[in-house]
């Protein structure tokens, strides 16, 4: 059954008359009535009443159309009897714990905090702006060249150039490989001048040569900057190509054209006129500057060829025969040996049996030729990739990252090779890396190399001294000192520098 009450209030309609006809009676005798508590009449009492409950029906009215009295849920009351309306977030006020998990509270990372760490950072994208085809062709250039001056192989800089791709570019080729040779050996500028005569019309065409010399020309003054003789080795190197055919004798009057008058191409173009193509012999002076050039006549290759084959007859030694072939390096003039041969054959029938058997494993060597060529192609790029390892120990100072990737390159007949590139490209730098060489010495004998690979790794040092004195003028006393060191580190006992001495020639420097 219904409550009859009505919604704003607690008595019903008829408890409400009734209460109204007695305070109706009550203020009738309280009029009579002096002992009135109060002081205030019954009626006033019964308007606060009133009052006070429609106060209370509009809270209800309010609650209702708010949305659900959550504030009368939420509402407490202090000690003074006061109503204290809690926080919409539920934190509380002032004499409150607040929430048990403030996700509003600022924080931020102190780098002095000695608990502070990297990975706790916000991470910000960075956009890597994109390498042009040019910016991509220069970085490789600096590659091939140092590989270049350290092998000196032509054909195999002239195959990496071809698979770079954009022969348009070729001219920052030209000018790459000059200045770095500028600043270097004389050994290193002919090997320049021979690279260019060598790849002219095979690889590197005449306007390629030409636009890098002239861009040469055009940066010669910040070049002088940093080599003090830009101007004259740059002059030697434009006479230099002129005597070798790769840069027309018009080149010097055309060249002036592109140059501002204050420039010092300009004084580069009149050294190389006046002072060097106009000389008495020029050419063979120019080809001789730096050392001789490694171009050889016809006639000297014949006579070379003729000084051998006599040699070989007198020793009978066939190996160092075809040996001495090889290094002529001129496979295009196979003919004139085989020629030779026959003839000396021919007029002395006592070396008959010896120049067919010459002949004979000559040929079988050819035969081998494609294995050989994939040996010396897999030499190759070992000793790129040594490099590339040793200057990044010399960086990082990590040695069991070395040793792992020694052994994932699997080919431990090359250690000593391996051996002989650390000293060497160490012995150009400062005590810091001669010491970092040591000691990774010390723990490839340890963890990786037999007393063998280091023992032939420094027969490979000393037999070589003389060439690498030529870039490293204290080459025998560093050797001598990375010597002593491995003894001292015992990777290699006393007896071995014995071993050692025994197979060198007696004439070798490194003896």
């Amino acid at each position: 059954m219904a409550s009859p009450r009505n919604d704003g209030g607690f008595l019903t309609q008829e408890q409400r008359e009734k209460l109204r006809i007695a305070v109706q009676n009550a203020e009738t005798l309280s009029l009579t009535s002096p002992r009135s508590p109060t002081g205030t009449t019954t009626s006033a009492l019964l308007q606060q009443y009133e009052l006070h409950q429609q106060q209370v029906r509009a809270a209800a009215a309010a609650a209702r159309g708010g949305g659900g009295g959550a504030g009368a849920r939420h509402a407490r009351r202090s000690h003074s009897g006061k109503a204290v309306k809690l926080k919409k977030d539920g934190a509380g006020g002032k004499g409150t714990w607040g929430r048990l998990i403030d996700a509003d509270t600022a924080t931020f990372l102190d780098r002095n905090d000695p608990n502070y760490d990297s990975d706790e950072e916000p991470y910000e994208l960075i956009e890597a702006p994109a390498t042009t085809p040019l910016e991509d062709y220069k970085k490789s250039l600096v590659t091939i060249i140092e590989e270049y001056f350290s092998t000196g192989d032509v054909k195999q800089t002239g195959s990496d150039l071809k698979e770079l791709g954009y022969d348009d570019f070729h001219r920052y080729f030209v000018k790459k490989l000059v200045s770095m040779a500028m600043d270097r050996h004389d050994k290193e500028k002919e090997m320049v001048s021979v690279l260019l005569s060598s790849l002219y019309g095979d690889g590197l065409s005449s306007t390629q040569i030409k636009l890098g010399f002239v861009m040469l020309l055009q940066a010669v003054d910040d070049l002088a900057v940093d080599i003090p003789d830009a101007v004259d080795v740059l002059a030697l190197f434009i006479a230099r190509a002129v005597v070798d055919d790769i840069l027309p004798p018009a080149f010097l009057n055309k060249a002036k054209g592109s140059l501002t008058e204050s420039s010092k191409g300009l004084q580069v173009l009149q050294i190389a006129a006046k002072s060097y193509l106009s000389a008495p012999h020029h050419a063979e002076l120019l080809e001789r500057r730096w050392g001789g050039s490694t171009h050889i006549t016809v006639e000297e290759v014949k006579r070379r060829i003729t000084d051998l084959l006599k040699e070989y007859i007198k020793n009978g030694d066939t190996a160092e025969a075809c040996r001495c072939i090889r290094e002529l390096a001129v496979p295009f003039f196979h003919h004139e040996v085989v020629k030779r041969a026959v003839t000396l054959g021919m007029e002395s029938p006592a070396a008959e049996t010896l120049i067919v058997k010459l002949l004979k494993e000559a040929s079988e060597e050819g035969a081998n030729g494609s294995v050989q060529d994939d040996d010396h192609e897999k030499l190759r790029r070992y000793k790129k990739e040594a490099v590339s390892m040793i200057h990044e120990y010399f960086l990082s100072d990590d040695i069991p990252e070395l040793i792992r990737t020694l052994k994932e390159l699997g080919l431990p007949e090359y250690n000593p090779v391996f051996i002989k590139k650390l000293i060497t490209i160490a012995m150009d730098r400062k005590n810091r890396e001669k010491e970092m060489a040591s000691v990774l010495l010390s723990s490839l004998s340890m963890e990786l190399f037999s007393s063998e690979d280091i023992v032939k790794g420094f027969i490979m040092l000393l037999e070589s001294a003389e060439d690498t004195a030529l870039d490293i003028l204290d080459a025998s006393d560093e050797l001598g000192l990375f010597l002593a060191r491995a003894v001292i580190d015992d990777v290699l006992a006393p007896l071995n520098l014995d071993e050692i001495g025994s197979i060198l020639p007696p004439k070798c420097s490194g003896a």
